[in-house]
């Protein structure tokens, strides 16, 4: 019998026309970007359609009709999260955003001989700028470690902190083990110490209520692309006290009030950071994907999410020589997974053909992966959850898997 979560899973994920177009397509990638939904598709096509312009220099309505537009996404994103309006950067994708944090503060903040903190779980985007950072300004970083199930060691995070911490840079959900941190308790301890955090939530907003002023964190950032909606977009969120605080490092079009050969007069708030054109139709198409979001409701999109990562672990996890380095107990969407005596490239390449699409390699977690030697002969494979998943993609991919083991053998 049907349940009211596979009929709502299933009203949900014929709003997508990839799935629609594609019926014979199993996507289980959603953790490197997600599939796209009606609405967002259309907002943007409504925008380029009945008349686009851009914002900052003209007065006339359609000029007029961007701002308000853009206003209105960064009020919904605002909403979303728990900020304000005045909070929110809008920046190229989420990369950018931690680059700008770096730049623009922690460049001023940090000097000789004081630490960061990064953990072991870290996408190098939210690892390499810190540790280029660290090396120009002569600065140290040390490693929160993960225990053997993939988990941060909080313990030890306790013994890392102290005055001379000046970040701790984490992420509330790792891309590569799933696992959620407690970032509020984080937050917490590293305030005893007057330590700034940022806190990379990119694999999270999608699946899980987040709050910005419950966290406490002082920065957040976040992909467009991974939430259902449009590519070439992302957002930093800094606590208003310390927009401030923040150096102008980019100067050109729309953030400033005049200039002269010796002096420019810079628009004040958010906007001084966002340097240009912005990308004003998936500025749009991002309001259109939190649209979506919160229509469903984000207990919803956890339970459904939930009730099928269930599922697929329980399905996987049956299959000889699978063997999961990571626990799937703590994870929110995604496993990763090994097949002994199989290549993991071999695997995806031929589940590709077979039109399965699941993640292969190192999954932009390098420090993770070496040092559970995870680099291998075998190769990491992982499959991620989106709204859009339901339990016949993981029946066509669990029989599909153990026919290509059978095959290989």
């Amino acid at each position: 019998m049907t349940s009211i979560l596979e009929k709502k899973n299933d009203e949900i994920r014929s709003q997508f026309p990839f799935f629609r177009n594609n019926v014979e397509d199993i996507y289980l990638d959603s953790a490197s970007t997600t599939q796209k939904p009606d609405a967002v598709l259309k907002a943007m096509d409504d925008y380029y359609r009945e008349g686009c312009a851009n914002v900052g220099r003209g007065i006339y309505p359609l000029a007029n009709k961007s701002l308000n537009l853009i206003n209105e996404s960064r009020e919904n994103l605002a909403n979303f999260i728990g900020a304000s309006f005045e909070e929110i950067i809008f920046t190229n994708n989420a990369t950018e955003g931690i680059n700008l944090a770096a730049r623009s503060f922690f460049f001023s903040q940090i000097n000789k001989d004081d630490i960061i903190l990064v953990s072991e779980l870290e996408h190098s985007s939210n690892f390499l700028p810190w540790t280029n950072l660290a090396r120009e300004k002569c600065a140290i970083v040390k490693i929160i470690p993960v225990n053997k199930e993939g988990l941060l060691d909080l313990e030890e995070y306790e013994n890392l902190l102290s005055e001379k911490v000046k970040l701790v840079a984490i992420t509330e959900v790792s891309n590569v083990t799933g696992a959620v941190n407690d970032t509020k308790i984080m937050v917490q301890k590293a305030k005893k110490y007057g330590t700034y955090v940022l806190v990379d939530a990119t694999q999270a907003l999608a699946h899980k209520k987040i709050c910005v002023k419950e966290t406490n964190c002082d920065f957040l950032v976040g992909s467009s692309h991974k939430m259902y909606g449009p590519f070439g977009l992302g957002f930093l969120y800094v606590k208003k006290y310390l927009l401030d605080k923040m150096n102008q490092i980019n100067i050109g079009g729309g953030v400033v009030k005049s200039y002269d050969v010796n002096s420019e007069n810079l628009v004040e708030g958010v906007e001084r950071f966002e340097v240009g054109t912005k990308n004003i139709a998936s500025i749009v198409g991002f309001k259109a994907a939190l649209d979506f979001l919160n229509k469903i409701g984000m207990d919803l999109i956890l339970s459904i999410e939930s009730q099928n990562f269930q599922y697929l672990t329980k399905k996987i996890l049956k299959i000889k020589n699978i063997f999961c380095p990571f626990s799937p107990n703590f994870s929110l969407n995604v496993i990763s997974f090994l097949i002994k005596g199989f290549s993991g490239f071999d695997i995806a390449c031929i589940l590709g053909e077979r039109k399965i699409s699941l993640r292969y390699g190192k999954m932009c977690c390098n420090q993770l992966i070496e040092k559970f030697c995870l680099d291998g002969p075998y190769g990491l494979l992982r499959a991620s959850l989106g709204i859009y998943n339901n339990k016949k993609d993981i029946d066509i991919f669990i029989e599909n898997i153990e026919s290509v083991l059978f095959e290989q053998n």
